[in-house]
């Protein structure tokens, strides 16, 4: 017959320690063989469990502590989630509550066995489990995870670029990595198909190079050189494929769709949270003219971002991301009198080769299956040159050519301002038209292919940039033969250069 218990409440939904009877011959089991490890837990925080009398309380910090070493468990407030460590994948992956407190039951459990303490075991509640994962918050990721550049997690370890040539060593939970690139590294592995069928007929070698260097830095996850990566030409040359080929080598769980349409809206940068890749494919011309645009500068700029889940509360987050856009189309950007940050934070890459001889259906799984550890040991010479040219410039370092196609992408952004600046000069006496403004804005754009405002866009911004520029007023009652027109006077309208002969 087992011997009385004295009885105890509940412990409390506040999260103070709970306690309960046991019986007498287990509690004096307890006290004599003292089976309780002492470790640096132990030595921190006390015992897991402690008697009094015939009474067994768990030390809730203790728990905590040791659940979080034993079983790699920590806690990012930053995404306000928990974070458990893969020895099989080098990976600390977020898990929801509920297994955390599925596991800390389990583990409280084996604890409690190994003590000698299971007449607690009926006090492990909901609302136990419940403050000691609270506590376990407490435990969090070191303030500067994340934060070793040059550090690659790969498929078959971390590879260090650091050294004189890429160190590659086991997985370790000290790296405290979020992110990984399944595809295992092999340095010896090339990627011919990949460079020889998609890029070769698309880009020329400066290029190939630079977009090598992009996702370069790409794969080493923040995008130190604040830049926003656009690959612009016609369709089929094979802009998407490559896009599509960087997404799955980086690893799909590490990117997020990029839509700036709906990026002033409340929930949408929550799902860049943990991503280091925002891609935006085939755009429309007026992909940057969009209300949510200029908070591209933020992403990628080091501003602190504000994410917010719908039902889960709001985050904080470094606009450090890489961005990689793909468009058939001329873009446009929405410049107003920020020219000089868009011309620091973007790159052009023109897709402007021949098209295929012939279509390759699903070329990107083909070279997927393929070149993978091809393409992979590609993007890490990338990486390796870029964190060269950081170190050298800050930067990525540009041709002539490279730096020409951002400036007049810019320039086409703000063609009025352009033309009115370059195309017009003070003339004494002299009069101009603004029919003949616009029809010399229309052939100015012309030749310089460029898609031009309309004709309505370029006369709503005029007269403003007439007056800033050149000093002088719109007037109503200028004199053409018998007609009264619209016009300035004092300025004249420069004639359009003309190529030389052959």
């Amino acid at each position: 017959m087992s011997a009385p218990k004295t009885k105890y409440a509940n412990p409390g939904t506040d999260g103070s320690d709970a306690s309960l009877s046991v019986h007498p011959d287990s509690a004096q089991t307890l006290a004599a063989t003292g089976v309780v490890e002492i470790d640096s837990v132990v030595t921190e925080h006390g015992t897991l469990f402690t008697i009094d009398g015939d009474t067994i309380h768990a030390n809730q910090v203790a728990i905590a502590a040791k659940f979080s070493r034993d079983h790699q468990v920590r806690f990012d407030p930053e995404l306000g989630e928990f974070l458990i460590y893969h020895p099989e994948t080098g990976l600390w992956e977020a898990t929801k509550e509920p297994a955390v407190k599925m596991l800390l039951a389990r583990f409280i459990k084996t604890e409690a066995e190994k003590n000698q303490a299971t007449d607690f075991l009926p006090k492990r509640t909901n609302a136990f489990l419940a403050a000691v994962l609270q506590i376990l918050k407490g435990f969090t990721l070191p303030a500067n995870k994340n934060s070793s550049m040059g550090a690659i997690h790969v498929g078959n370890g971390m590879l260090d670029l650091t050294q004189a040539s890429p160190v590659l060593s086991g997985f370790n939970p000290e790296h405290w990595s979020r992110r990984m690139c399944a595809v295992a590294y092999r340095p010896e592995a090339k990627c011919p198909r990949f460079l020889d069928e998609l890029l070769t007929p698309a880009l020329v070698a400066e290029d190939i190079d630079l977009l090598q260097r992009i996702f370069g830095g790409v794969l080493l996850g923040e995008n130190t050189a604040q830049r926003v990566a656009i690959i612009c030409g016609e369709a089929a040359r094979g802009k998407s494929t490559v896009v599509t080929v960087g997404e799955e080598i980086v690893g799909l769980e590490n990117v997020a769709h990029l839509r700036t349409d709906h990026l002033p809206g409340r929930f949408e940068t929550h799902g860049f949270l943990n991503k280091s890749l925002l891609t935006a494919k085939d755009v429309p011309s007026n992909f940057l003219e969009r209300s949510g645009a200029p908070m591209l500068k933020a992403l990628v700029g080091d501003d602190l971002v504000e994410a917010e889940a719908k039902y889960g509360g709001k985050f904080r987050m470094r606009g450090r991301f890489n961005v990689v856009i793909t468009t058939n189309n001329r873009l446009r950007l929405a410049i107003e009198e920020d020219a000089p940050a868009w011309r620091r934070r973007l790159l052009v890459l023109n897709f402007a080769g021949n098209q295929p001889k012939q279509r390759i259906a699903n070329f990107a799984d083909l070279l997927l299956r393929e070149e993978s550890e091809g393409i992979l040991a590609w993007m890490i010479e990338g990486a390796i040159k870029h964190l060269k040219e950081l170190d050298e410039i800050g930067d990525f370092r540009l041709s002539a050519a490279q730096q020409t196609r951002i400036d007049d992408l810019i320039d086409s952004s703000r063609s009025p301002e352009v033309f009115v600046r370059t195309a017009i000069t003070k003339e004494t006496g002299a009069v101009v038209t603004v029919e003949e403004l616009t029809e010399g804005y229309l052939d100015f754009c012309a030749a310089k292919e460029w898609e031009p405002f309309t004709a309505r866009q370029f006369e709503n911004v005029l007269t403003n940039l007439m007056q800033r520029i050149h000093r002088v007023l719109k007037r109503k009652d200028l004199r053409r033969g018998e007609k009264t027109l619209r016009g300035f006077k004092h300025v004249g309208l420069n004639p359009l250069p003309t190529n030389p002969p052959a």
